[in-house]
């Protein structure tokens, strides 16, 4: 026997605008979920400033952050995966690539990345000095890594480009291959990426996660802030602060698993002096 599965009064006259709505959007498919974490920072600062005047590396926040990300992947190895043919494929390696801004002419801009590999193998100080030389190239040498597919991507029609990176990313991530003629490095997204807003001004942001990466996540780094901590019900004092904003692909993880990472993260700032001393 079947029965009409909800009850319905009757058809509504949809006004101007809900047309317009209805004919400029389709019904949501994007899965991806979003939050944040604030986070006192004075511990870690002080730490990184003890770690530059032992390994004279230029470290930032933003290169803790990235070895804290690199072992929550290591300790949440099914966030580490990619979905290929309806199936999650484990990563072999932890890698993360850190998004770079690039200032060009007439007040335009471009992103292009730096990569760290094995990056919960490694040293915060290490993760500085690769980021700081790979920065440095890309700002200087016009991002060699990508020159070629942006040269190219100049002589392709606008709207035929939606078909180019669709195969390219059927090829790259469906069937897995590879070739120098792409114009990109192999592997070129990592396992996630991250990004700092908060160097162009921004406290708060999300990233979107670029559709060709097919990355689980990407993490926004917000500017850091002063807030009270209070010391009593009436007095208080300021200390510095932090907000990671997340970009999650609900496929990959669900808010459990969120959860358990923000609680590392958690962790990592509360003793930056022990965090990673297994390495």
């Amino acid at each position: 026997m079947i029965k009409r599965n909800k009850a319905y009064t009757g058809r509504r006259i949809a006004h101007y605008w809900r047309k317009v709505a209805m004919g400029s959007w389709a019904r949501p498919n994007d899965p991806t979920t979003y939050g944040v974490v604030e986070l006192n920072c004075e511990k870690v600062l002080r730490f990184l400033e003890k770690e530059k005047a032992r390994t004279g590396s230029r470290i930032t926040i933003t290169h803790f952050i990235g070895r804290a990300m690199g072992e929550v992947l290591k300790r949440m190895p099914e966030v580490n995966t990619q979905i290929r043919f309806g199936s999650f494929y484990q990563r072999k390696t932890v890698d993360i690539l850190f998004q770079v801004a690039i200032e060009q002419e007439q007040g335009f801009g471009d992103l292009s990345g730096a990569m760290v590999r094995n990056i919960d193998q490694i040293q915060i100080s290490e993760i500085a000095d690769i980021l700081n030389r790979e920065a440095h190239k890309v700002r200087q040498q016009g991002d060699p890594d990508y020159k070629q597919i942006k040269s190219i991507a100049r002589f392709i029609p606008n709207f035929l480009m939606p078909l180019v990176m669709s195969v390219l990313r059927t090829l790259t991530v469906t069937f897995n291959i590879w070739s120098p003629l792409f114009g990109f490095p192999k592997d070129a997204f990592g396992s996630i990426q991250i990004t700092n807003v908060g160097a162009i001004g921004l406290d708060l942001s999300f990233a979107p996660i670029y559709p060709p990466s097919h990355c689980p996540l990407i993490l926004a780094v917000g500017a850091i802030y002063k807030a009270p901590v209070y010391d009593s019900d009436t007095s208080f004092h300021l200390e510095r602060h932090i907000r990671l904003c997340v970009s999650l692909d609900h496929r990959y993880a669900d808010g459990l698993q969120a959860a358990r990472g923000a609680k590392m993260i958690r962790e990592f700032f509360s003793d930056p002096e022990h965090a990673f001393s297994k390495i």
